[in-house]
């Protein structure tokens, strides 16, 4: 596995000069470019930028549990939810703004599978809200950083047949790009558990996963989120 000491230095300048991995909520990340001088202070599904802030989980994802919440018959998973997984619970309102963001290049935004509006972004965002709504927050955190990821959005893409993503040319290298979103997914575990949204022997699983298994296609996470991609036949 490559470290950042490993990287060409155009990678390490670029990694460098955008914060890329940098983790905090939407404001924060705001606030470190206007104090870098950058013109970009807002960007966030800006594809005239160079950066966006990716959230993680999505926005809309809280916002798609919001409504799901709202319904009369789920009034009792409403309450248990509150009740047995605060932490969770809290992150969760209409505007879907409360979790953290991620600084990444735009043409990594563009490729993580919780971008944009096409049918499989939908969906994985759905999918994301109702594993939100189950009370598991270690598979809603695997199940995020796998879509948020690039080359692993690809990887889905690709074994669900899905080719209308245009990957474009490669900025990074591989290994960089690897490297920028290890350090952010470990900051994200970090700060989730900082914010009591998952706890210590959470975010020690995490981080243990994601060391090993991030990049598998064998994992039970994968192959669910594979599930709902592929078109379903009758």
């Amino acid at each position: 596995m490559s470290t950042m000491e490993d990287l060409p230095e155009k990678d390490l300048s670029i990694i460098k000069t955008y914060n890329l991995g940098l983790i905090g909520k939407f404001i924060d990340v705001k606030g470190v470019r206007k104090a870098n001088g950058s013109t970009n202070i807002n960007s966030d599904n800006n594809n005239s930028s160079p950066v966006n802030a990716d959230h993680i989980p999505p926005i809309n994802t809280f916002q798609k549990a919001q409504k799901m919440l709202d319904r009369p018959e789920n009034k009792v998973l409403k309450e248990k939810l509150r009740k047995d997984h605060a932490g969770l619970y809290s992150m969760i309102d209409g505007k879907g703004n409360r979790g953290l963001c991620r600084e990444v290049l735009t043409q990594h935004h563009k490729l993580a599978l919780t971008t944009g509006n096409s049918r499989e972004s939908n969906k994985v965002r759905t999918k994301l809200a109702e594993v939100l709504l189950s009370g598991d927050e270690v598979k809603l955190m695997k199940m995020s950083m796998i879509v948020a990821n690039p080359e692993m959005s690809q990887s889905l893409r690709r074994d669900a047949g899905i080719t209308r993503c245009n990957k474009g040319p490669d900025i990074l290298s591989r290994e960089a790009t690897r490297e920028y979103h290890r350090i952010g997914d470990h900051l994200l575990v970090n700060e989730y558990h900082k914010m009591g949204v998952i706890n210590g022997r959470a975010a020690e699983s995490l981080l243990q996963w994601h060391e090993v298994q991030l990049y598998s296609k064998n994992t039970a996470e994968y192959h669910e989120l594979l599930d709902v991609l592929r078109p379903k036949r009758l």
